[in-house]
């Protein structure tokens, strides 16, 4: 009996020693360095977002650590909590933080958050001393360059990162963009061919893939699986979900791009873009009431991203609160002065609000010399038509008119150019022939007024019959 009690003691003893082992370890892995490296080992494995939450816990026990504080940003980054990432980073590098650690992560958040002025004002003339952060450091200021339509500095950014990096791929990557925007289609997509030779698992050279397929061959199959294939990479990147609702929507198939929503929502849960997403849908389905809900949500969460801002400006346009579009589409550009289509619809509530003069000094980075946007010219031609210069609209509706040869809205508007000039048989013949040509009765429409206008009512009343 008295060895039964002895061997009882003895495993009660061991299980109790197991379990004080096991407490200890517990309390091992609870210490902020036992957690910063497991959130370095959720990281390696692409898990930001459980890294995200061992980090704040390790920072509740250890709010001074500058390496749990430069590791949450890092990890905010990768999650796609660029506004997260930014404030962390901070603090990290007010911390003494390594600036060659934090620096080029930094300006990678506030590139994903849109702050192209506010990057390029503090860090283009930043010089880190690690090469490689260096490299990181501006690509990220000639992407904010880029942003700020300055392609010579961009180009000055980039060729100085691959100088100090030959082949760096996100430097690479921003210059095989820039060649889209200047429509070299081909070397963009050759540039793209050896980024990926490279590296086939860049999402980035993927999503920019995708985009050249839209943009250049009109492939949506090609260009959707271009996106696909950089979530294949990484099932949380955002741009790539953004990409395929879009496409969705151009092709006006609603279904579709809820579907590629709520992949976007199952990969992103609570995700403020999920928000954004669903104010696009609902605005594309016409459905404002839910489009504006959604994107007043989100505001308060992301008050000073510009898309957020800009199709905030779209609703309340839409819904006629034009003072309330004027004051999203006014900050949306003050913090990035190149958004053309901020600046489109600030043009656009101008003229509403009768108030030609404002829509012009609102539209003058887009109407120059060298203007390319055929809305803008359009816009423009409209003001200088309220202003009682019928001239000088002439011009603007004449350049618009090349751009887009086929806008029949455009050509009415410069036929009505010329009657306002008194050239009545040369706005009823170029009329004529706009109304001729065209699927829609704009040009029927703009006749039929202009003949009531003059008081030519058998005329007017010819054009309803016809």
């Amino acid at each position: 009996m008295a060895m039964k009690d002895s061997t009882t003691m003895r495993r009660s003893r061991l299980a109790w020693m197991c379990a004080g082992a096991l407490v200890l370890a517990a309390c091992g892995q609870d210490k902020p360095q036992a957690l910063a490296e497991s959130a370095k080992a959720s990281m390696a494995k692409g898990d930001d977002k459980a890294a995200v939450v061992q980090l704040k816990g390790a920072l509740q026990k250890d709010p001074q650590s500058t390496e749990l504080r430069l590791l949450l940003g890092q990890a905010l980054l990768g999650a796609g909590d660029a506004v997260g990432a930014e404030v962390e980073l901070s603090k990290a590098l007010e911390q003494k933080a390594d600036a060659d650690q934090v620096v080029p992560l930094l300006a990678r958040a506030l590139l994903q958050r849109g702050e192209h002025r506010k990057l390029t004002t503090a860090y283009a003339q930043t010089q880190l001393k690690d090469k490689e952060a260096q490299a990181s450091l501006l690509t990220s200021v000639a992407a904010a360059w880029a942003a700020q339509n300055e392609p010579a500095k961009a180009d000055a950014s980039l060729n100085a990162a691959l100088g100090l990096v030959p082949n760096f791929r996100p430097a690479l990557l921003i210059r095989a963009r820039n060649l889209v925007a200047k429509q070299d289609f081909k070397a963009a997509g050759a540039l793209l061919n050896q980024v990926v030779a490279d590296n086939a698992k860049f999402p980035e050279a993927w999503l920019l893939k995708g985009e050249l397929a839209a943009l250049n061959e009109r492939d949506v199959k090609a260009s959707e699986a271009a996106y696909r294939k950089a979530l294949g990479f990484d099932p949380a990147y955002i741009p790539a979900h953004m990409a395929l609702v879009i496409s969705r929507l151009r092709e006006n198939d609603i279904p579709g791009a809820k579907a590629a929503a709520e992949a976007a929502a199952a990969a992103l849960p609570k995700h403020p873009i999920n928000l954004f997403i669903e104010a696009q849908i609902a605005f594309a389905s016409a459905n404002l009431p839910v489009a504006r809900e959604r994107i007043q949500k989100l505001m308060p969460l992301m008050p000073r991203n510009v898309l957020v801002l800009e199709m905030a400006g779209f609703i309340a346009s839409k819904t006629g609160e034009l003072t309330q579009a004027e004051s999203h589409y006014t900050k949306a550009l003050q913090i990035d002065p190149s958004l053309e289509l901020a600046r489109l619809g600030l043009g656009d509530v101008y003229l509403r609000l009768s108030q030609p003069a404002k829509s012009l000094k609102a539209l003058e980075p887009l109407i120059g010399a060298d203007a390319r946007n055929a809305d803008a010219l359009g816009l423009a031609g409209r003001a200088e038509l309220a202003l009682g210069n019928p001239t000088a609209a002439g011009t603007y509706f004449s350049k618009a008119s090349k751009l887009s040869p086929d806008n029949s809205r455009l050509e009415t508007a410069l036929a009505l150019s010329h009657l306002s000039k008194g050239e009545a048989n040369t706005a009823f013949t170029e009329l004529a022939a706009v109304a001729a040509k065209s699927k829609d009765s704009v040009a029927e429409q703009a006749i039929y007024a202009a003949r009531v206008d003059r008081r030519e009512f058998d005329a007017a009343l010819a054009t309803v019959d016809q």
